[in-house]
């Protein structure tokens, strides 16, 4: 039988993961750009193309709140641009 105080912990982790689970964070899908300076931000314009020499199959980086959760892959669903979840790290 499990002890009393155990249970209590379990149910205290439940109760603590419910009042977090409505809290925004914060998804980023990083694409590497070798060589892009500051001089390169400065200069960008609307309409400029920047290569990034990713492969275009290649499965990009998605962090939530900076921490590297999984790799994913873009998908157009209609008119938008979606992101695939193609790994879980």
């Amino acid at each position: 039988m499990a002890d009393p105080d155990e249970r209590g912990t379990a149910a205290e982790a439940v109760d603590d993961l419910a009042s977090v689970a409505m809290l925004t964070c914060r998804m980023s899908l990083e694409i590497p750009v070798p060589g892009f300076t500051v001089r390169d931000l400065l200069r960008l314009s609307p309409e400029d193309v920047i290569d990034t020499r990713w492969a275009q199959a290649a499965d990009v980086p998605l962090r939530i709140n900076g921490l590297l959760l999984s790799r994913a892959e873009f998908e157009l669903i209609g008119s938008k641009l979606a992101v695939r979840l193609t790994e879980l790290e």
